[in-house]
Formats: C-alpha cells, structure tokens, sequence
C-alpha cells in the first residue's frame, strides 16, 4: 500500500480501539483480558469498511484484523502491568490517536478548505438562523411561563429554562445532521463536489467541525437566554433557607444553603453537559444523512431515533437503570439535581455525573462519525 494509504488504515484501526477500549471501560470495566483480546480481534473485520481499504482485497482485511488483534493485546498487556488499571490508563488511546490523525499533514489544507464553505452556507442558511431565534424565543418564554414554587431562586428558574431551550436546540441540530448529506444529494450540490480532489471523509469530518461549531452556537444562545433572564427576574446569588424560630425567639435564622459560586460551578457542568449531548446529537444525525440520499427518508429515521433516545422512558417504558446507558440521561439527570439544589431542598450533588455525561456523550458522537465515515465512504451515490 502507499504511504498514504497505509497511514489512512492506521489511522481508521486505532480509531476503532479507541472506541472499543472506552466501550469496555462504560459497560465492561472488570472483563478479563481473554475477553478484551477476543472483542479487539472481532473489531478488525471492520477494517473492510475503511475508506481506503479494497472489497476485493482480503489479504488487506485479514491484516487489518491483525493489526487491531496486536493493539488489543498490548493495551491488555498495558492493563496488566499496571495492577488492573484505573482510570487513567484509558485516556492514552485518545490522546494517540490525535497524534495519528495530526500525523497527515495533507488533510490540513483540504479540511480547511471544506470547512469554510461548510460554515459559509451553514451560517446562511435560514434554517441556522431561524433555528437560533426559535431556541431563544423558546427558553424565553419557558422562563416567562414558569410558575415559581416556594424557596425557588433564579437558579431553579435557570434549570427549567434550560431544559425547554435544550431540547429545542437538540430538534434543530438533529435536522441540520439529518440533511447534511441528504440534502447535498437532494439539491444536487453533490454532483459538483465529486469531481474535485476531496476524499469523502474528508467532507464529512468538514461536516462534523461545522456541526459541532453550530452546536456551541446553540448552547451560547440558550445558556445566555436562561441565565440572563433568571439574573434578571430572580438573581443568582446564594441559595438561602429560613429556619423556623426556636423556643423564646421571635423570628427564624437564615441559612446559607448553597453559595453562588458553588452553584455556579454546577451550572457550568450542567451547561457542558448539555453540549456534549448537543454535539452527540448532532453526529447522530450525520451518520442517518449518510445512509439516505432522500431529505424525507434521512429526517423520518432520524426523528424515530432522537424519540426513542430522548423519550425512551414514556415511549420504550425503560426503567431507570436502563435510561443510564443513554446519552440523553445525564444532562437532564443534572439539570434536575441543579435545580433541587436551588430550592434549598437537601439534595447531594452526584460528582459521578458529569463525567458520565461526557463519556458517553463521547461514546455516541465518535461512534456515529465513524459509522457514518464508513457507510458513507462504501456507497454507491445515486446522484
């Protein structure tokens, strides 16, 4: 294989154990290494899905499935050595596998070239700009409509804003996902686009910074709308609460529930949250634009799948325990236990959380980009 070639195939097999070694971290912490060894030797079949690895070639799938066999083996060997690990030992495949990504020098200046044009129409199209209007107007008058329970303060109000602007944005970031690709095909823009020297990954990893810059868009607009309102009407100072007098006395004491700062920080972790699942969101619907070349086909299947996430309790009757295996749990799980703490109610804040919530954000948002960087790099485009 050329040089390129050979390090785009390095690149999509430590991509994949990445994924794998943070899989088994989530839902399999303690599997012994027979079986960490067996599940990275069955990942190497996927290397038939690589952007740069040939059907006909066998010989090139049976060494991809080696080569991911023998890095499964040495992250395991890894584990060993260590004393069966800690959480720390996970982290180094990601930061390795930005070294590989960065290692192709070549795809700086297309991926620079792409995302600029991305952005360009992205910014300008009216669904964006609708969309970040929509989601204001909608924390707004979630913020306006909402009745205030006794020892509520702007912080509860602030959650509960949140929660409305959130899922609107999540709606919108969806639909842009969902017509990424689709709508590239249903336009007819593709056709201009396959002549050119961009590789197909190389679009959709253009279309990944583009969504994942709209996403913080989305979450500014919300989070500014919520908190400035809230600030505003209510304030964001310290979470009090009224004892009730003792014996001989005339009036109870006021005690300092929680201090701003303190429920500052745990409105930042809620708000990071909330982006991850912005972003996850947002890949989601990449990867179902890369399956269909229809807008309709692409949006239905999208929306069928953001229900069954978003609502799976009401619509699947999952129970709790099941719930905390989805991405879109934890942000509103945070959400909630921010705004119990507002209302001076005696809630423990749950440190576990917010990690939780991004690496599983992060779970789903990297293996929808790889997925759709596979699917959509093997399809015969009808165009």
């Amino acid at each position: 294989m050329r040089p390129a070639v050979r390090l785009g195939a390095v690149q999509w097999l430590a991509t994949w154990a990445v994924v794998a070694q943070a899989v088994l971290q989530r839902y399999a912490p303690d599997a012994p290494p027979q079986v960490l060894a067996l599940v990275f030797a069955v990942l190497g079949a996927v290397f038939s899905t690589s952007p740069v690895s040939f059907p006909r070639r066998s010989t090139e799938a049976l060494a991809g499935a080696v080569s991911l066999a023998a890095l499964g083996l040495l992250l395991v060997g890894l584990h060993a050595v260590a004393g069966g690990g800690g959480e720390g030992l996970w982290w180094p495949p990601w930061i390795a596998l930005l070294a590989l990504l960065l290692a192709d020098l070549s795809v700086g200046p297309r991926l620079t070239r792409l995302v600029r044009v991305e952005w360009l129409k992205t910014r300008r199209s009216r669904l964006f700009q609708a969309g970040l209007l929509g989601t204001a107007l909608a924390t707004l008058l979630a913020g306006l409509a909402h009745e205030s329970l006794p020892g509520e303060t702007g912080w509860t109000l602030a959650t509960s804003s949140l929660g409305t602007g959130q899922i609107g944005a999540e709606v919108f970031l969806l639909v842009l996902g969902a017509t990424a690709l689709a709508g590239e095909a249903t336009g007819g823009t593709m056709k201009m686009l396959l002549p050119h020297a961009y590789r197909r990954s190389d679009w959709i990893l253009a279309k990944t910074l583009v969504l994942l810059l709209v996403a913080v868009c989305f979450a500014f607009v919300v989070a500014a709308v919520a908190l400035g309102h809230a600030a505003w009407t209510e304030g964001l100072g310290d979470v009090t609460r009224e004892n009730e007098p003792m014996f001989g006395e005339e009036t109870g004491t006021i005690e300092t529930f929680q201090t701003a700062a303190v429920m500052g920080s745990h409105m930042r972790e809620t708000l990071l949250s909330g982006l991850a699942a912005l972003a996850a969101t947002a890949l989601l619907g990449l990867f179902v634009s890369a399956l269909f070349d229809g807008v309709v086909a692409a949006l239905c299947v999208a929306f069928l799948l953001f229900a069954g996430l978003e609502f799976a309790d009401v619509v699947l009757s999952l129970p709790r325990e099941t719930l905390q295996d989805l991405y879109t749990f934890y942000p509103a799980e945070i959400r909630a236990l921010t705004g119990k703490l507002g209302r001076a109610l005696n809630e423990r804040w749950d440190a576990a959380l917010y990690p939780e919530a991004l690496r599983l954000a992060l779970l789903v948002g990297a293996s929808a980009l790889l997925l759709a960087i596979g699917v959509f790099s093997r399809r015969d485009l009808q165009v």
